[in-house]
């Protein structure tokens, strides 16, 4: 099938669009136009679209900006109109050659603006042939250029590096350019060999500098000073810029092999510690000592993990290979991979001279289709007496690839008679927003003896057992000493004691009221109901006896 003219108009699917089934001479199309949301291309003159194979491939339209390949669709470099669906308080039209162009623009001389009234929400201007334009607000000039970074080089050699200034405004050029580096310390015996004297609207200047590297220099990132630049703009107004220069020297401890879980493929897993090894060498002729190594495990739920070896010494030219590890089971794993970064640093035994090196290392995560764990659980008191509840929170987690429905919880002792659940749990992946659950169990100790007592927690998927958690419940005699779980002794009579162990009472009753109207812990509608005002009396209730009990105490005690 031989095609006359592009196929993806569809790609520019404005109202004003050319439509294709009207052309009648591919080689020659009047009018054309292109258009999308962010604006529209108007041509002055006949387009030969014959020879164009794809629109998309040679025409942008976006925000503000619009870009023609010329050297691919020839037939499109021509006189135009382009339409912004966009107003600007104060435009410029820049210009740079090539197509998809990000960098080198400068004011469109030629251009020719058609359509400025704000009003419309349009601006329209007029262009005589094509590369690439974009439209923005008017900048005051301003000086832009990072911090300078010279890294790996030799110690006592004298260093050239080239980074570029840029004038971020877009209507003045920056004139009257001073490198100011009398800051920097005179060991580095810095100097800028050449720099720009001005620097157009929206342009750029190269900058040479030279300098030392001291034979102390420290093998880690630092700052050796500033480069202070100042200039003036076309109406006289100073502009100004602080350029930190950053060295760092080449670093004699190399790191030679990394390994997870033995392999230097290796992912992490989610059930078992992790074995990070990492291989050092001291390729120096000369000894190291205070040797460490640094693993880190980036941007875990937003933090980093880290783990760093002991450390050790290393004689000229030999090897070391130290291991870190870390268990990821109760982190938030929630990505498929994750960027391991490990530092080495040491120093030479003979001047102290720091070495330091760094590198990254991205390593997969092994996940199962199917993982659901039980992330914890806890009890209101693990220490009871003379009271008839207490209460089980379960939290469960699914940090498998696939979402899983029908999970159900089970909590199991026989010698109290629990066997409770919660069943028909939904989960999204591990990556999803409701991977987890949890819920409240109320367990009632009344006529549980002296004794310590295993709660088995289980959870199951599709009816199999995924995981098994215990959690021991102590139950003491009335008018018996309790181990707290801070170690303290506590003895029924005391009204903190008591006042403590009724508040629990009265949560697990709270959590027991909770269940029944919901069969899963509630997370705010209960305090409104008419159950929360009788239950909060019953804890005055509780309080109040435990003053008076307290009082008659201290009276006893008296007499």
């Amino acid at each position: 099938t031989v095609v006359d003219k592009p196929t993806d108009f569809a790609k520019f699917p404005g109202t004003k669009t050319t439509n294709p089934a009207t052309i009648a001479d591919s080689d020659k199309v009047p009018n054309f136009v292109l258009e999308n949301s962010n604006g529209m291309i108007v041509f002055s003159q006949d387009v030969k679209l014959s020879d164009v194979a794809s629109l998309a491939d040679v025409v942008v339209i976006n925000n503000g900006y619009v870009s023609i390949d010329s050297a691919k669709a020839s037939t499109f470099n021509q006189k135009a109109t382009i339409t912004l669906a966009k107003s600007f308080a104060d435009p410029i039209i820049l210009k740079a050659a090539g197509f998809n162009a990000n960098t080198g623009f400068t004011v469109c001389g030629d251009c020719k603006i058609v359509d400025d009234s704000k009003i419309s929400g349009k601006f329209g201007f007029e262009v005589s042939g094509f590369s690439t334009y974009k439209v923005e607000e008017k900048k005051s000039a301003v000086l832009d250029v990072a911090e300078v970074f010279v890294e790996n080089v030799d110690r006592e050699t004298t260093v050239t590096k080239t980074f570029t200034v840029s004038n971020a405004g877009s209507v003045d050029a920056i004139n009257d350019l001073k490198f100011d580096a009398s800051g920097i310390a005179s060991k580095y015996k810095f100097e800028v060999s050449s720099a720009p004297l001005s620097i157009s609207a929206t342009g750029q200047g190269t900058v040479t500098i030279k300098f030392f590297v001291p034979s102390d220099a420290n093998g880690e990132k630092y700052s050796i000073g500033n480069i202070v630049v100042t200039g003036k703009d076309a109406k006289g107004v100073a502009v100004s810029k602080i350029i930190p220069v950053y060295i760092q020297p080449k670093s004699f401890l190399t790191v030679e092999k990394v390994e997870v879980n033995g392999k230097t493929s290796g992912d992490l897993t989610l059930n078992e510690e992790n074995d990070i090894e990492v291989k050092v060498k001291n390729t120096l002729d000369e000894d190291m000592v205070d040797v460490t190594v640094t693993v880190e495990i980036l941007d875990v739920d937003g933090d980093s993990l880290s783990e760093e070896s002991d450390s050790f010494d290393l004689d000229k030219t030999d090897d070391k290979t130290v291991t870190v590890t870390f268990d990821l089971s109760n982190e938030v794993v929630d990505q498929d991979s994750y960027t391991i970064k490990i530092t080495v640093e040491g120093e030479t035994d003979k001047d102290g001279t720091k070495h330091v090196t760094t590198i990254t290392k991205t390593v997969n995560v092994d996940r199962e289709k199917h993982k659901v764990i039980i992330d914890s659980t806890s009890l209101s008191l693990s220490n009871v007496q003379c009271i008839d509840f207490t209460s089980l929170y379960v939290s469960v987690k699914n940090i498998g690839k696939n979402n899983e429905k029908d999970i159900e919880i089970r909590v199991l002792n026989n010698e109290l008679g629990l066997s409770s659940q919660r069943t028909g749990i939904d989960l999204d992946d591990f990556s999803g927003s409701d991977n987890d659950y949890s819920a409240t169990f109320n367990l009632n100790v009344a006529n549980a003896k002296k004794g310590s007592y295993p709660i088995q927690v289980e959870v199951y998927r599709d009816g199999k057992l995924e995981e098994t958690k215990t959690v021991t419940l102590t139950v003491a005699e009335c008018g018996s000493t309790i181990q707290s779980t801070t170690g303290s002794q506590q003895v029924l009579g005391s009204d903190s004691s008591l006042a403590q162990q009724l508040q629990a009472q009265l949560q697990a009753q709270l959590a027991s009221g909770q269940n029944a109207l919901t069969g899963a812990t509630v997370q705010g509608s209960f305090r409104e109901s008419s159950s929360y005002t009788a239950l909060l009396a019953i804890l005055i209730v509780f309080v109040f006896i435990a003053l008076v009990l307290a009082m008659a105490v201290l009276v006893i005690k008296k007499r």
